[in-house]
């Protein structure tokens, strides 16, 4: 950093912040190392408690969208 500079702690923490709100969870299993990854279309479905949908990555990290039940043309998919 330049003398007397540095990084803008409040946007810095603004970044982080919609980082954690907008990543999907990679980690998994039993070991301890833990991911995250964004992923723009899914990052802009609402969440829900009772989801009409569901995600998951497949072997090659592809984002699947699937419906956990009939949704209606112009009902909100949520996750």
């Amino acid at each position: 950093w330049p003398a007397g500079g540095g990084p803008d702690l409040a946007r810095l923490e603004r970044l982080l912040q919609v980082f954690i709100y907008n990543s999907f969870d990679q980690g998994g299993g039993d070991d301890n190392m833990e991911a995250g990854g964004v992923y723009v279309a899914a990052s802009m479905l609402s969440h829900s408690c009772a989801p009409n949908a569901v995600w998951h990555l497949d072997e090659n990290n592809s984002y699947h969208l699937h419906a956990r039940q009939d949704i209606e043309e112009g009902e909100e998919i949520t996750i």
